[in-house]
């Protein structure tokens, strides 16, 4: 995936311990860093993001003024 302010794309895969190579893992490696995780970390992590995400969303979306107050403020300046 793209993200923008990481500074290029973070890509999501799988992987194994270097100890075990029948420890599986998911790899996350983004621009300058990686990491591993087990697969009840990766899921933790997915569920977290989610959960911010939506509260993220949801917090802009009542900070954000309605048209009608835009369209208001336009004809005062006229």
């Amino acid at each position: 995936m793209e993200a923008r302010f990481a500074g290029g794309p973070i890509t999501v895969g799988e992987g194994h311990a270097t100890y075990d190579v029948a420890t599986k893992l998911v790899t996350v490696d983004g621009p300058g860093w990686e990491t591993a995780l087990f697969p009840h970390e990766a899921r933790a992590l997915a569920a977290a993001l989610t959960t911010v995400a939506d509260d993220v969303e949801k917090r802009a979306d009542r900070l954000r003024r309605r048209p009608e107050v835009d369209d208001h403020l336009r004809e005062l300046d006229d």
